[in-house]
C-alpha cells in the first residue's frame, strides 16, 4: 500500500524544523527540506514513495512556490503557516541570513492563493502553541492516526530549529545547488525587489 501524503509549507522561520520532528513519529515520518540538492521540481515525488510508512511527508519552506504544481501533481495533504512578512524578515535578519523583502512579500502572496484549496488547511503561526490547533493539524495531515498526547506535551516544550551557523551554511549551500530548481521564480524575485526599491 502507497503512503498517504502531506506537504507543509509558509514562509521561513515559521516552525518548520519543529513540524517535521513532530510529524515524524510511529507510522509517520517528515522530511525537513528534502529539496536540497534537486535540479527540478519533478523530482519531489520520489521522495514520498516509500512502503515503509503508513504517512510521509515533506516541511519546506523553500519550495512554497511551488505549491500550484504540488498540490496538482502530487495531492497532498496540506498545511501552510501563515507569518507576517515583516516578522519573518526580522527573525532571519538577526539570524545573519539573507534574504529580502521583496522575496518574502511574494511568497506570502502565492501562498495567499491557496487559503481555499481543499486539500489546503491554513494556520496562523501564533495558533502553532494551541493543542487545540495542532490536534486539527494532525487530524488534517494524518487522518485515521492518533494524536499522540504524550509525545504532543514533551515536544510543546521545545523550541526546536536550526542552529544559525548551521542554518547559514545549508542556505548558502542550498543557494549554489538550486540554481535550476528557482531558475523560473528568480526572474520574478528581481523584478518584485526592483519594484520594492522604487516605491
Amino acid at each position: 500500500m502507497k503512503a498517504q501524503k502531506f506537504f507543509i509549507t509558509g514562509l521561513p522561520r515559521s516552525r518548520t524544523a519543529w513540524l517535521s520532528t513532530f510529524f515524524s513519529t510511529g507510522q509517520a515520518i517528515c522530511y525537513h527540506e528534502p529539496t536540497v540538492g534537486m535540479s527540478d521540481i519533478t523530482e519531489l515525488p520520489s521522495v514520498f514513495d516509500t512502503e515503509t510508512y503508513k504517512y510521509v511527508g515533506v516541511c519546506d519552506s523553500g519550495i512554497g512556490f511551488f505549491a500550484e504544481w504540488i498540490l496538482e501533481n502530487i495531492q497532498p495533504r496540506t498545511l501552510i503557516v501563515e507569518r507576517d512578512p515583516s516578522e519573518v524578515y526580522a527573525s532571519i535578519v538577526q539570524m545573519g541570513l539573507k534574504t529580502t523583502r521583496a522575496e518574502l512579500n511574494y511568497l506570502a502572496s502565492e501562498l495567499k492563493k491557496f487559503q481555499s484549496h481543499p486539500l489546503v488547511l491554513w494556520v496562523p503561526f501564533e495558533a502553532l502553541n494551541t493543542k487545540r490547533v495542532m490536534q486539527k493539524i494532525f487530524w488534517h495531515l494524518l487522518p485515521g492516526m492518533a494524536f499522540d498526547e504524550t509525545r504532543y506535551k514533551e515536544l510543546s516544550r521545545f523550541n526546536i530549529e536550526v542552529i544559525p551557523s548551521i542554518a547559514f551554511a545549508d542556505a548558502a549551500k542550498y543557494q549554489r545547488e538550486a540554481a535550476s530548481l528557482f531558475r523560473n521564480v528568480r526572474p520574478v524575485l528581481r523584478e518584485k525587489a526592483s519594484d520594492e526599491r522604487l516605491h
